[in-house]
């Protein structure tokens, strides 16, 4: 993968706990402080539960949980799953603005996903104990004016790669093998597509809690 570092994101929490409404940017250390019982643990453990489980969230059957469609701004993965399982290889067009809707695309797609579906598991509760809840996410900075690439072993002596270099995407596995013969293929390339989109959008959390 790149080295670029993550761009800042804007998260927008609304109904979760005592908060309300809230809004918090990311930087290289974001503190959040505040009185005792304000709803300062419940936007830690929403934002870390958000930005450690987003990966986990992004196969395509996931993204649609909520009904967006996404066949008008995606490439046909099924399509490109196939040609790479026969050829070893697939590419396609991608100018800047496009890269640009796919990534607010997913991830207001993952957003929505962890609000309703996801949540209830960091907090191990139920559904309802968050009804009205909502996270949103903005990315606050253009980060395609560089070259962006995901490399992935996925089995023994094969790995995938995929590439974007602001004009074309560039997807190839080390070998040419019959897709049916790798299993979920078509998931893997879904996978690490969205991956690609969001790899210096979201950081890595580390949480430290202090009472003065």
């Amino acid at each position: 993968m790149n080295s670029q570092k993550p761009k800042p994101a804007t998260f927008r929490f609304k109904n979760i706990g005592p908060v309300k409404d809230a809004e918090v940017e990311l930087g290289d250390l974001t503190i959040i402080a505040g009185r005792n019982n304000t709803g300062k643990t419940y936007l830690v453990y929403t934002l870390y539960g958000f930005l450690k489980m987003w990966k986990s969230r992004l196969h395509r059957e996931d993204l649609l949980v909520d009904g967006q469609n996404f066949d008008a701004e995606f490439p046909d993965i099924r399509s490109i799953s196939d040609q790479v399982g026969r050829e070893g290889r697939a590419s396609f067009p991608l100018d800047r603005k496009q890269f640009r809707r796919q990534q607010e695309m997913v991830i207001k797609s993952l957003a929505r996903s962890f609000s309703k579906l996801a949540l209830r598991v960091v907090f191990n509760s139920q559904k309802s104990d968050f009804e009205g809840f909502s996270i949103d996410v903005n990315i606050n900075e253009d980060s395609t004016s560089a070259m962006h690439s995901v490399k992935v072993d996925f089995r023994e002596e094969t790995s995938l790669s995929i590439e974007y270099d602001g004009r074309n995407v560039q997807i190839s596995i080390d070998e040419v093998k019959n897709q049916d013969r790798i299993p979920d293929f078509q998931s893997y390339i879904s996978h690490y597509y969205g991956l690609l989109l969001l790899q210096d959008q979201l950081p890595e959390p580390f949480i430290l809690s202090a009472e003065r």
